[in-house]
């Protein structure tokens, strides 16, 4: 400001009852037409709300990446855009060979047509799925796994995105 420059920034401020909110601050010079400066022009934007949905995203990727659990998630062309490391291990696919695939490329050829036509209705219609699937790992071996497939909806009911949640019970299958 003492530079009589444009200021961009955020900053913590308080409300009369000592409550914290973040502003985003933009302040602008005003000079007159001897280019004098007169007075500066503040603008500034609350953006708690922001702050606090980017925290909890860091938290959910975080959580989801903990996870001891096989995590997918695609999008409403059942493109994936994010999988886990325990799904990694588990099939064998680095995430980068995952993401803009389909959950297709785990296809074992052991399922009946009908059985991935359920799967799409009920999800079709905003229905979560579970079953045990006979997938395929990346080496070509076979693995089952017991999961659960559901839509995700925004503010608006709207579905965004479908998330698989899994267990690998290979070895129980084997065992039974």
């Amino acid at each position: 400001l003492r530079e009589e420059r444009y200021f961009e920034g955020s900053t913590t401020n308080y409300r009369k009852n000592r409550t914290p909110y973040v502003v985003r601050w933009n302040i602008s010079p005003v000079h007159d037409e001897n280019g004098v400066l007169t007075h500066f022009v503040s603008v500034q934007q609350d953006i708690s709300d922001y702050i606090e949905s980017e925290r909890q995203s860091r938290l959910l990727a975080r959580a989801l990446a903990a996870s001891h659990a096989p995590i997918l998630i695609t999008d409403l062309d059942e493109r994936i855009v994010f999988a886990n490391k325990v799904f990694s291990e588990v099939t064998g696919y680095h995430p980068d060979e995952l993401i803009g695939n389909t959950p297709a490329i785990l296809h074992s050829g052991q399922h009946e047509e009908s059985f991935y036509a359920d799967l799409r209705r009920a999800l079709a219609n905003g229905q979560p799925y579970r079953a045990t699937f006979i997938n395929r790992r990346r080496d070509g071996s076979i693995f089952y796994a017991e999961q659960s497939i559901a839509p995700i909806h925004d503010k608006h009911g709207k579905v965004t995105n479908y998330v698989s949640i899994g267990k690998d019970i290979s070895e129980r299958v084997l065992r039974e």
